[in-house]
């Protein structure tokens, strides 16, 4: 059984679901391994949170974290495992507090609990306390899930000079990583508005990594030939993380549409329809899937089905349930209108994200071409004046 623990945690940076069936295999030879019980639990937590959101992942983390309860309640990787399960899957983050607090006050040493209440403090909408509590941790033994944290807060609250300070901060601690020299990029980017940063950062990446983040670029500064290159060269089928679900298809039907090639377009698009649809019932749950239907449908110009499925997902994940996920599904909201021509309805949604610590910037507005619809409505025009 230690040495299936052991392979698991040798894959987990590279192979997650790998690593999570090696972590089975452990717990059917010893059904007791305490350590590889809590461990699948909270890997199965992350697993859901950025992939896959069926209610068997949920219900076998549940089941291994109430085990782990069950075996010694008060053992640090049970409440890790509980924790992870109430943060990452339930969204219940009075109870997921409620379980840090209790750990931070049993474990004082460990830090872990304390950066995970920060966690929740930002889910909560009090960044303050979050920026506070990470900081704390971070004088004393720094980490790099922490360090990302303090990136992320920085650029909810559109402190650009902070966050690009902070990302620098990362890049040298984690001189192998990619988060700082892509933060620092696009720190600038949201600053300045020019996107050469961005470039440069990814002239540094495999020609294969970081897919949307290419064809993004390429929209913005209006190369749709160049987008497609990218998603074409793609293996990649849907692209999903705790924000949202892309298919391949979408972002080659939008760039395709933008080329005039719209047989090819409406094929691609129908596809890429075809697959998230696919995801239900079993994922009705999933703000992700009622988001994306929601662009999809708006691309293909369906608007009433494509303002029920943008608004359901807000319904599900509104910014006061969470306030890192729930901006995302307004700003997705907004692009839904924009799409389809509702400006008032649009700048609406967008004003609101401007009074909220939100992935929403000026430059943004200025660039993006999702919102070419409504550029010359005179609400939108008067939004990028104020």
């Amino acid at each position: 059984a230690q040495a299936l623990y052991d392979e698991a945690m040798d894959l987990l940076s590279g192979d997650r679901p790998g690593a999570i069936a090696k972590l089975r295999e452990a717990i059917e030879v010893d059904p007791d391994f305490l350590a590889a019980i809590t461990t699948a639990s909270y890997q199965l937590a992350w697993h859901y949170q950025y992939t896959d959101r069926s209610e068997t992942v949920k219900a076998e983390a549940l089941a291994l974290a109430e085990r782990a309860e069950a075996m010694d309640p008060d053992h640090e990787w049970s409440l890790s495992a509980l924790g992870s399960y109430y943060y990452r899957i339930e969204k219940d983050y009075d109870q997921a507090m409620a379980i840090y607090d209790r750990a931070t006050q049993l474990y004082p040493e460990n830090l872990h609990f304390l950066r995970m209440g920060a966690h929740v403090a930002r889910r909560q909408g009090d960044w303050a306390r979050a920026l506070e509590i990470l900081q704390q941790a971070e004088s004393v033994t720094p980490t790099s899930e922490a360090l990302q944290a303090i990136v992320e807060n920085h650029r909810y609250n559109r402190r650009w000079d902070e966050m690009i300070a902070a990302a620098e901060d990362y890049a040298q601690r984690y001189p192998q990583g990619t988060l700082g020299p892509s933060s620092m990029a696009w720190g600038q980017y949201f600053k300045t508005g020019d996107t050469q940063t961005i470039r440069d950062f990814l002239a540094t990446r495999p020609p294969s990594a970081l897919t949307q983040t290419r064809w993004t670029l390429e929209m913005m500064d209006g190369d749709p030939a160049a987008a497609l290159a990218v998603v074409d060269a793609s293996d990649t089928e849907v692209f999903s993380g705790q924000y949202g679900i892309t298919p391949r298809s979408y972002l080659r039907g939008v760039a395709l549409q933008s080329l005039g090639r719209q047989e090819e377009a409406e094929a691609a698009l129908l596809e890429a329809r075809e697959t998230v649809q696919g995801m239900l019932p079993e994922l009705d749950h999933d703000c992700r899937v009622h988001g994306s239907l929601g662009l999809i449908y708006a691309v293909m110009g369906e608007g009433d089905a494509a303002i029920q499925r943008a608004q359901h997902a807000v319904d599900l994940i509104p910014p006061e349930k969470d306030a890192l996920v729930g901006p995302y599904n307004v700003l997705n909201l907004a692009e839904v209108y924009s799409l389809l021509g509702e400006a008032e309805l649009a700048v609406e949604q967008i004003q609101y994200l401007f009074t909220i610590p939100a992935p929403m910037t000026g430059v943004g507005l200025e660039v993006r071409g999702i919102w070419d619809n409504i550029r010359d409505h005179p609400s939108f025009r008067a939004l990028l004046e104020t």
